[in-house]
């Protein structure tokens, strides 16, 4: 394609130097796609054109034009290069491909061998990206953000780089006490390079996903470390790496577990029962300390052929629909399950003609273990009782009375 002999009747949207004007009309999808549609009523007879590796569109001489219009399209920057800062820390830098007052910032992509992605951003033309998995190959790329509603994203060439081996400078890891809400860490220093030690990188999270918290990342300057406002009874991952001028060095781990807080044993609870019409339960209870925040975990395992010991199946963990009753689906479960701090509430969908043992415990959380859970109460001590209810079809009513036989009469 040579110059176009039209170039004297058009005039470019904004400001260019040393471009190469091309005859090609543009189609409709590429119109829209350069977002021309809504701002640029004679886009049907727009141009392609093209300077120093860049894309934008013209519009004739006659065209309303308006200097403001931000462009549609920015390209990549140029000349990305990615260089290693330590064994797990990488340094990107790059030169803008052009000067758009229209610019808004830069998104980096980092993307490891299994195609995970993290996504950065920045203002300047270079960042730093640290705590990378040591001795794994990342590829970074770079894009041009614009402050167009839409726009057509375009990437750098990616940069591969492979991270390194990095040095375990942590000994001797070890959780020294625990609560409810907290564990103490502590741990000891390589004897040949405690002298280069900076700090440390210290990272606390929940062992199982999807995670029950957000993890910790706290720096430490000192051999030992306090982590309060944990949740109790959770397992945590504990991970320490040194900090010197060569960069990060390599985790040590260790897990442990916040231990439970407890319901006091002095706390007596009552709970009454009853069954109505179409398969529901109705459920009232009370403690002799209600200024307590306690919850009520109730299990419901099918009778007689089912033992809870001796089967493994899964339990129907049932949630409340809002208006203080939950509602059972499903006949594959052989166990249900309920904790609420509601003092009345309803639980529906029971089989027909189906016997339940009902186990009932107080809580002191939604974490915690329930009390009498360990097996070391008996029935009706540590906060757990056994009853049986029977569900029955629809119009018949039952009564209950607790520890007592079940009485139930035909309507």
């Amino acid at each position: 394609m040579g110059t176009s002999s039209y170039y004297p009747s058009y005039v470019f949207a904004g400001s260019a130097a040393n471009f190469n004007l091309y005859s090609r009309r543009l189609s409709e999808d590429e119109i829209r796609l350069l977002g021309c549609a809504s701002d640029c009523p004679s886009c049907d007879s727009a141009l392609v054109v093209s300077w120093d590796g860049i894309s934008g569109v013209i519009r004739r001489s006659g065209d309303k034009v308006h200097p403001e219009d931000p462009p549609c399209f920015l390209p990549p920057p140029l000349d990305l290069e990615v260089s290693l800062e330590d064994a797990t820390t990488v340094k990107a830098t790059w030169r803008p491909a052009s000067d758009s007052p229209q610019f808004k910032y830069y998104t980096i992509s980092v993307k490891d061998a299994k195609g995970r992605e993290e996504v950065y951003t920045a203002i300047d033309e270079s960042i730093v990206i640290r705590y990378l998995s040591d001795k794994s190959v990342y590829s970074v790329k770079v894009s041009t953000q614009s402050q167009c509603k839409t726009q057509d994203q375009s990437w750098s060439d990616p940069v591969s780089i492979t991270t390194k081996t990095a040095i375990n400078l942590v000994e001797d890891l070890s959780v020294d006490s625990r609560t409810p809400d907290s564990l103490v860490i502590s741990w000891a220093a390589d004897q040949q390079q405690q002298n280069t030690i900076e700090n440390y990188m210290v990272v606390v999270y929940p062992s199982e996903k999807p995670y029950s918290q957000t993890p910790y990342i706290l720096a430490a300057s000192q051999l030992s470390l306090e982590v309060d406002t944990l949740l109790p009874n959770t397992e945590y991952c504990v991970k320490i790496a040194a900090y010197t001028s060569h960069g990060l060095g390599e985790y040590s781990m260790v897990s442990a577990t916040t231990e439970s807080h407890v319901v006091p044993e002095d706390v007596e609870m009552s709970l009454q029962t009853s069954l109505l019409p179409e398969f529901t339960a109705a459920f009232s209870w009370n403690t002799s300390h209600t200024e307590l925040e306690l919850l009520l975990k109730l299990t419901f395992s099918k009778m007689p052929d089912y033992n809870v010991e001796e089967q493994e199946t899964p339990v129907q963990k049932v949630e409340s629909s809002g208006d203080g009753v939950f509602i059972v689906s499903g006949k594959e479960f052989n166990q249900i399950e309920v904790v609420t701090d509601l003092r009345h509430f309803a639980v529906a969908g029971l089989e027909p003609y189906t016997q339940y043992q009902l186990t009932s415990h107080l809580c002191p959380d939604k974490y915690s273990k329930c009390r009498g859970e360990d097996g070391g109460g008996e029935e009706g001590e540590e906060g757990g009782g056994v009853e049986d209810i029977v569900s029955g079809e629809d119009g018949e009513v039952f009564t209950l009375a607790l520890v007592e036989e079940l009485v139930y009469e035909q309507r």
